[in-house]
């Protein structure tokens, strides 16, 4: 079970908040049922707070459900507490996962047909207000 991966509901988007902004109220336009997103950069989600407040709609938790939208995303950084609402995210261990890639990449230069492999890394959800 899970989500179902739709196309329609991942737009292409730089980390440029601008970018972000437009990617979310077009989304946001083309469907008003959308509840939650996911983005990929800090950066990225603090244009969406912007796209979402362009189509009249509310970021996080609040009394009418049919205007919220939950707003989550990856990374830590500086700025996720100087937002309003205060932005949830899951915080990966960057040092770790720098470590896991090194090692990848070096498996791969002394091995050039070693085949794909697949590695969990885990995360920590930092719940705030945006979700």
């Amino acid at each position: 079970s899970g989500l179902v991966w739709r196309e329609e509901y991942s737009p292409a988007c730089t980390d440029d908040t601008q970018a972000a902004a437009m990617a979310t109220r077009q989304l946001l336009e083309k469907n008003n049922t959308i509840t939650a997103l996911l983005c990929h950069s800090p950066d990225a989600m603090i244009g969406s707070i912007s796209g979402i407040h362009q189509v009249g709609r509310t970021v996080g938790k609040d009394v009418f459900l049919t205007q919220q939208v939950a707003l989550i995303g990856f990374e830590d950084m500086l700025h996720v507490n100087l937002t309003s609402p205060s932005l949830t995210y899951v915080s990966s261990a960057s040092e770790e996962t720098g470590r896991q890639a090194a090692g990848l990449m070096i498996r791969r230069l002394k091995e050039p047909d070693l085949q794909t492999q697949r590695i969990t890394l885990s995360g920590q959800l930092i719940a705030r207000e945006s979700a």
